[in-house]
């Protein structure tokens, strides 16, 4: 029998494992469940040294986490006999229904974490998505009247989705920060110099990190900058390469219809290399868009910047206002001369620029990183099984 058996789609990377990492350095008996390929045919990345045990199992249903699945998973937790079975998925799906009742069969546990954060009632549902948003709302509701009985607990990333799961009956919920590797992130002066230099970093840097996709704004951060052609500034670029998408096309088009191509500094990185560029910024730009059927879920590049010491600009979609909290600006979404203001005034402003970075990574590493995370992992599993 181990404590705690932990299936997740996402620790196909070696990131999204962090944290189970941490339970088992404070001594958990952690295993982990990931998927053997992604939908794109891809092979999860390498074990770390420090990783618990692994088991690779072949995705069903394509991958999809709502009704997808894992081959041979129940027989795994039979083998296996957890304590605890963390499902890094909403509990309004088919794994949390099958997994619930192997879990109320053997007196195990069951905990989800779900990045839900728009309502699935039928009439919004509707009116985001048409026909396709009424199937989806019944296909919620009616996984979630299977799952509900024998969920234990659900951990949310945002306020939004604390209200979501709550109105979906869901009543022991608890938020908690997808947290972020605090010896990675941190300032670091030497490591700012020596990127600064290499990528011929001499102005005030405007950065952008993260996907490469319309959603992220990153267009409406290109038409705010080209109001300040007459200001020095470098605008330090993600490509995103792996998974990139037709809009970075029209983005590089943009950037030279306004002017901007020369001042553009472009880099791809691992997520253990981000640190450096990170730390290379004076201010990190995050103009993400609502749509009707999405808003951003978490932002994990706000607490990563921040604990960097960066000075955070980002528009109030979905959580972002709550992850920077007094770590940054916050700014109307889709309003660009608001972006340009507010750029224009940290810019012209070092002095205000290191305050917020000095707030920001306060922030970030007191309430946002692995260890809360971990730590609040820890209350709920504990209080589970003492039950």
């Amino acid at each position: 029998m181990i404590d705690v058996l932990a299936v997740s789609w996402a620790s196909f990377t070696a990131v999204n494992r962090a944290v189970y990492r941490e339970l088992a350095q404070r001594g958990w008996s952690v295993e982990l469940v990931i998927p053997a390929r992604t939908r794109f045919g891809d092979a999860p990345q390498p074990a770390t040294p420090d990783d618990p045990p692994l088991h690779l199992l072949e995705p069903l249903r394509g991958g999809n986490a709502r009704i997808g699945s894992f081959a041979g998973l129940l027989r795994l937790l039979e083998a296996r006999r957890p304590r605890l079975v963390l499902l890094d998925n909403d509990p309004n799906s088919r794994m949390a229904a099958e997994v619930g009742a192997w879990a109320r069969l053997r007196g195990a546990k069951l905990v989800c974490q779900s990045c839900e954060n728009m309502t699935r009632r039928l009439g919004p549902s509707v009116q985001r998505a048409g026909l396709r948003g009424a199937v989806g709302a019944g296909l919620v509701w009616g996984l979630g009247a299977l799952a509900r009985p024998n969920v234990g607990h659900v951990f949310v990333i945002s306020d939004d989705g604390e209200a979501v799961l709550r109105e979906q009956r869901f009543r022991r919920v608890t938020k908690i920060p997808l947290g972020f590797d605090p010896a990675l992130f941190r300032p670091d002066p030497e490591l700012r110099a020596a990127t600064r230099e290499r990528l011929g970093l001499t102005e005030v840097t405007v950065a952008y990190f993260g996907r490469v996709v319309e959603s992220k704004g990153v267009h409406l951060l290109v038409e705010a900058l080209a109001g300040l052609k007459d200001r020095p500034f470098h605008l330090l670029l993600d490509e995103f390469a792996r998974y990139r998408d037709p809009y970075a096309e029209r983005l590089t088009r943009l950037l030279a219809e306004r002017g901007l191509e020369d001042r553009v500094v472009r880099f791809d990185a691992s997520h253990t290399e981000m640190p450096a560029y990170m730390n290379a910024a004076d201010v990190v730009a995050l103009p993400s868009i609502s749509t009707a059927t999405w808003k951003e879920q978490y932002g994990r590049v706000a607490p990563e910047a921040m604990a960097c010491g960066c000075a955070v600009v980002a528009a109030n979609s979905g959580a972002l206002p709550e992850l920077v909290g007094d770590g940054g600006v916050i700014v109307p979404e889709g309003d660009v001369p608001a972006l340009r203001r507010a750029l224009a005034d940290l810019m012209a402003d070092p002095k205000r620029r290191r305050a917020l970075g000095a707030l920001a990574t306060a922030r970030a590493h007191a309430e946002l990183d692995l260890t809360r995370q971990a730590d609040v992992m820890e209350r709920v599993f504990r209080d589970l099984l003492a039950a």
